[in-house]
């Protein structure tokens, strides 16, 4: 930082003099101060990056990982009768639950969370880690391969935890069960599709049937839209004539 010293003429007055000297200290903190008001503003930059969000992650993404919420990541499971196990304690009482279901759909939620709160914190901060790359301005073809497979391979491990966690919670109920728990969710038979972003256990069973009317005015080849069934229930696999449902 350039310091620029004014020249004090030594031929005025003491008050002449004393006026100069209070502007020659004015000129001389001037850039000291604008030079603390950057420093200030690149550290809170820093701090921003590594805070609350990255380039990646809104708050709300980091929260709901570092949570261990399901954020869609079992929807083929919920959306096909595969029951979440918090939902499941929410219903506990008009499912029928057993004392014996009840606490297996506890340890089955405490598994999951234990799992996945774990591997949320790690992807958030790899995605923090791979966003200071950039902000740092030293990121390479090999850091970028190695970090996003990383990061990769974490976000699988999180969604095979709460996709196995629908399966076990699939195999603790009947199937009077299943069938009241998608009752109860407000799901249909046909067009089951989330809304705003809610999944799995963020599922709002109001959204579900908002876009049933929707799927049947898609084009496909011809067919007859009215016949053809979205996210059904039903289980898949050969019929008795050999056809596959």
């Amino acid at each position: 930082m350039l310091l620029i010293y004014p020249i004090i003429p030594t031929d005025l007055t003491g008050q002449s003099t004393m006026t100069l000297r209070k502007f020659a200290l004015i000129g001389l903190l001037l850039p000291v101060a604008a030079y603390a008001q950057h420093a200030e503003h690149q550290q809170h930059q820093n701090t921003d990056h590594q805070g609350q969000h990255t380039s990646s992650l809104s708050a709300d993404d980091i929260t709901g990982l570092q949570e261990g919420r399901g954020m869609g990541m079992a929807r083929p499971a919920e959306l096909n009768g595969y029951p979440g196990p918090l939902h499941v304690l929410e219903l506990a009482d008009a499912l029928g639950l057993t004392m014996d279901q009840r606490m297996e759909a506890q340890r089955l939620r405490e598994a999951l969370l234990a799992k996945a709160q774990p591997l949320g914190a790690q992807i958030v901060e790899r995605e923090r880690r791979l966003d200071m790359m950039f902000v740092q301005q030293r990121a390479d073809r090999e850091m970028i391969e190695a970090a996003t497979a990383e990061i990769g391979l974490l976000r699988a491990q999180l969604r095979a935890a709460h996709l196995n966690a629908h399966v076990g919670m699939y195999a603790a109920m009947t199937s009077g069960q299943r069938d009241r728990y998608a009752n109860l969710r407000g799901y249909t038979v046909q067009a089951m599709q989330p809304h705003d972003g809610m999944l799995d256990d963020d599922v709002s069973p109001e959204d579900m049937n908002h876009e049933n009317m929707d799927h049947k005015d898609i084009d496909h080849g011809g067919m007859d839209h009215s016949s053809m069934e979205y996210g059904t229930l039903r289980p898949t696999g050969p019929t008795p004539n050999g056809h596959q449902n």
